[in-house]
């Protein structure tokens, strides 16, 4: 999937169901190399590692404000008005 696609996608998502499905799958990605940082890495493979688990974090963040300033009418970092 291209990001135009997804950012099409995200804002054709008004239940939010394709937002909780991707952040879902973050999560569980970022959970599972968090398990595998803390069971030790070599030096090398603990950059790498955390660089994913960065990527993970920032791709949750994004896709969510994506989909509120798609549909709630928030920017980036701030919560969509009440």
């Amino acid at each position: 999937m291209h990001v135009v696609d997804l950012e099409e996608k995200l804002s054709a998502d008004a239940s939010g169901a394709l937002r909780d499905e991707i952040v879902a799958a973050l999560s569980a990605d970022r959970m599972a190399i968090r398990r595998r940082i803390d069971s030790g890495l070599s030096p090398d493979d603990f950059r790498v590692a955390q660089a994913f688990y960065d990527a993970c974090v920032a791709a949750e963040r994004v896709t969510t404000d994506y989909w509120k300033r798609a549909h709630m009418g928030a920017r980036p970092g701030e919560m969509p008005p009440i």
